[in-house]
């Protein structure tokens, strides 16, 4: 096997265009494999948070909402959330008697639809966006978020000592 690899390794350095071909061939496969497995795709949130976060968050207007004209027909339109892992926090051990097993902290950017009114009547969607740094805990085997409230989120960022500076709306 070790003269099978020096083989290579010699007829690659003969070949610097072929070492390159390599090289480039390697890069791909490990982007495209990077999100099929779970080792090679980083820091990211375990699937339970990710829903729990975007059934608590992501708001979606529907064509039943408000009928424009009869028989007008409008596009429905969703919201989206874009979470990003900052690091794993540290149980605290008050919260380890709790049961809290692990802590994640990220930071979460919202965009949702909402109405523009004239009046009384809907009259256009604006969208609008917010961001801040949130907390998730596992305890007794279930993920927990937790809903947008500013010094409770703060309080939690440096109570499981989250890296970086806590971020508010």
């Amino acid at each position: 096997m070790k003269a099978g690899f020096q083989a290579l390794f010699e007829t690659m350095r003969k070949d610097p265009r072929r070492l390159m071909t390599m090289l480039v061939l390697g890069l791909v496969v490990f982007w495209v494999m990077r999100d099929c497995i779970a080792g090679f795709s980083g820091t990211k949130l375990p699937d339970q948070v990710l829903e729990q976060i975007e059934h608590l968050h992501v708001t979606c207007i529907t064509p039943d909402d408000t009928p424009i004209w009869p028989g007008e027909t409008r596009q429905p339109e969703c919201g989206r959330v874009e979470v990003e892992m900052t690091a794993e926090g540290v149980v605290p051990p008050s919260a380890q008697a709790m049961g809290v097993t692990r802590a994640i902290c990220y930071r979460i950017t919202i965009e949702n639809p909402r109405w523009g009114t004239m009046g009384q009547t809907r009259h256009e969607l604006i969208w609008f966006s917010r961001s801040s740094s949130k907390v998730a805990v596992l305890g007794g085997g279930t993920w927990q978020i937790f809903p947008d409230e500013d010094a409770q989120d703060e309080q939690r960022w440096l109570d499981y000592s989250c890296l970086g500076a806590y971020a508010p709306e």
